[in-house]
């Protein structure tokens, strides 16, 4: 497959699809992703970086990217409304325990919703966007992951981030935990939003039972999560009066 002229500097690992693309760096995956889907919207593939100078996370945050850690992002058509897609981040989630949990004894874990972990410690973040064809389409997911492969020198890392990261540790190279992982993704979603899915993430998550707080109108709310819903939603009681309510997106943190 012919990538677009704006992504010819990405070399071609495997074009069994989906489609494995290898770059040195690049500004961010998941902008490479949305390139790839304009250009071909019925096509999917893989683009992987060894370091992004423009990585991103949720609400558009910073992603630290350096030269240790992994960073891919699928590219995927899809045909069904944004409301049937809102499994995407905990699927990809459960593909990546998956993945990793072939090559490595480590103990992995779900933090509701997008990120995962060993111990109390940060090892890979997920971020799913939509894109949005220029004729106003939705047409497809750039689903991209970031992962620690290893941990580099910690003075340069922003301050306070290696107290709370840690790494997958081992040979693996980036594209090969990115094939791993592709693989595990892509039948994961091919899966659809299933109960098997549904008891994994469940399985692998753990925040219910633990004191949280998130953000409301700038202010901080303080709850006990209590469990991941059929829609992967999370319930949790609020402190604050005692009422129960599910949240749908947006970050927790644990109290």
């Amino acid at each position: 497959m012919t990538l677009p002229e704006k992504l010819s500097f990405y070399k071609t690992i495997t074009e069994s699809a989906p489609a494995l693309y290898l770059c040195e760096t690049t500004r961010s995956t998941n902008d490479d992703a949305k390139v790839f889907l304009a250009a071909k919207p019925e096509s999917a593939a893989v683009f992987i970086a060894k370091t992004q100078t423009g990585g991103r996370g949720r609400t558009g945050k910073s992603f630290f990217s350096p030269v240790s850690g992994l960073y891919m992002t699928a590219a995927i058509p899809v045909t069904a409304g944004f409301s049937d897609l809102l499994w995407v981040t905990p699927a990809t989630a459960v593909a990546v325990c998956r993945a990793i949990g072939k090559i490595s004894e480590k103990p992995l874990r779900i933090k509701w919703v997008n990120d995962i972990f060993i111990g109390e410690k940060k090892l890979c973040g997920i971020l799913a966007e939509a894109f949005v064809h220029p004729d106003g389409d939705f047409s497809g997911l750039a689903i991209g992951i970031g992962m620690n492969l290893r941990l580099g020198d910690p003075s340069e890392y922003p301050d306070g981030l290696s107290d709370i990261i840690c790494a997958l540790d081992g040979d693996v190279t980036p594209a090969e935990a990115a094939s791993l992982i592709a693989s595990e993704l892509f039948s994961a979603i091919n899966e659809g939003s299933t109960k098997k899915l549904l008891g994994e993430y469940r399985s692998l998550c753990i925040v219910p039972g633990r004191r949280i707080f998130f953000e409301k109108n700038g202010e901080r709310e303080y709850a006990r999560a209590l469990c991941v819903n059929p829609d992967f939603s999370l319930s949790v009681r609020l402190e604050s009066d005692g009422s129960e309510k599910a949240l749908t997106g947006g970050g927790i943190f644990f109290a």
